[in-house]
């Protein structure tokens, strides 16, 4: 069995001008940090001596004899859209709970398609991954949504991430150590306990993008205003009122 471990993420500026019905006709810029919270796959071809050829273990447990009757829809898409024949078992571990503002469901995805690309000693790079990745979940699935879940999953760290006419641009944040760990210390996380579909939330913002110029460019310039503060290593305490800002205008 062969594993895949691919972090969560948390989006700190920029969120909504990742939306290609946005950065197709604007500019985008988001600002993502992976963590060290993960999603954890494995993955191997199931042997040929079981009453099913597919086991498939989340929240739930699958055991299927055709594609079809895999409830998960990135593994029944997945595996459809690569044309896969051979029966397979694959374990998922998380970190977190499902639907908690982390990007899991990309990160699972983007890890289920790096395991379906090592299984068989394929190479594959970030940013196909990422756009793999986009391609099963807005394309294949027709999920409403951004892009940067799949992006900072498939590359993981602190990145500013560019928006522009179909393509992104992946860039690190190249800070110190000490900058890092200052911004780390000034950075509060909670769980609240509870979950939402951000599906139906994206679907209504997807809908109402086109009446929504104003705002997404305010959150487009405090982003590119971060990034300033970010490079410049001083004054980070003025990124925590424009992330209220930034959230306000949310």
């Amino acid at each position: 069995m062969i594993f895949s471990r691919i972090p969560f993420r948390i989006s700190l500026f920029g969120g909504g001008t990742d939306f290609p019905e946005w950065f197709l006709k604007n500019k985008g810029l988001v600002i993502s940090t992976t963590i060290n919270k993960y999603a954890t796959l494995g993955l191997r071809y199931l042997p040929p001596f079981f009453h099913h050829k597919y086991r498939v273990v989340y929240s739930k447990i699958d055991l299927a004899n055709t594609i079809n009757q895999i409830s998960h829809p990135v593994v029944k898409a997945a595996l459809k859209f690569y044309k896969e024949k051979k029966g397979i078992e694959l374990y998922y571990y998380g970190d977190l709970p499902a639907r908690s503002g982390i990007g899991s469901s990309s990160s699972f995805t983007v890890g289920f398609i790096h395991l379906l690309h090592k299984i068989k000693n394929k190479n594959i790079s970030k940013n196909e991954l990422a756009r793999q990745a986009i391609k099963i979940e807005r394309e294949v699935l027709g999920e409403a949504g951004g892009w940067q879940d799949q992006v900072i999953a498939a590359h993981g760290g602190f990145k500013f991430i560019n928006f522009q006419e179909k393509k992104f641009i992946v860039k690190n944040v190249n800070i110190n150590k000490q900058s890092i760990e200052k911004l780390s210390k000034s950075l509060l996380m909670f769980y609240s306990g509870d979950v939402r579909s951000s599906y139906l939330i994206q679907e209504s913002f997807k809908k109402n993008i086109s009446k929504l110029n104003s705002e997404l460019r305010s959150v487009y310039e405090i982003a590119n205003e971060a990034k300033k503060i970010l490079l410049s290593e001083k004054n980070y305490f003025e990124l925590g009122k424009m992330m209220n800002e930034s959230w306000q205008i949310k």
